[in-house]
């Protein structure tokens, strides 16, 4: 077999490799694609732009979530509400023990800056569960 490969197989392989286009080209054409093709498309500086614009809502969310996860008051399940953020408004959302609870993770999020509004999302949980 190792024979057959070496004989028949390899330079197939080898041929087909080095063959040029009909036109006369080489089939290798690394070299004429411009090096940073991305940049050069539609919408590439738009969302660029989105991206730096967006990194503020990201801190909003990553402030909010920091605030959540680090009171010990709330349940685990509550430290782990799911967080986004679009400019000034938060959508939380996941499962909380209680309405108490509920309201006191609204509560958190509304005295951060920033915060204009709040999408509360959050259900209570099964009664009778426990984290």
């Amino acid at each position: 077999m190792n024979k057959l490969f070496a004989v028949f197989i390899l330079p197939v392989a080898v041929g087909v490799a080095s063959q040029v286009m009909a036109d006369g080209s080489d089939v290798d054409n690394r070299g004429t694609n411009p090096p940073d093709f991305g940049a050069t498309l539609p919408g590439y500086e738009m969302n660029r732009r989105l991206t730096s614009r967006d990194r503020a809502a990201m801190d909003v969310t990553s402030s909010v979530r920091q605030v959540i996860a680090s009171d010990t008051t709330l349940s685990s399940s509550a430290r782990k509400v799911m967080v986004s953020a679009q400019g000034g408004a938060v959508m939380l959302s996941g499962p909380v023990q209680n309405v108490e609870e509920k309201s006191r993770v609204v509560a958190l999020v509304q005295k951060m800056p920033n915060v204009e509004a709040i999408d509360d999302r959050m259900f209570i949980r099964n009664p009778g569960t426990t984290d």
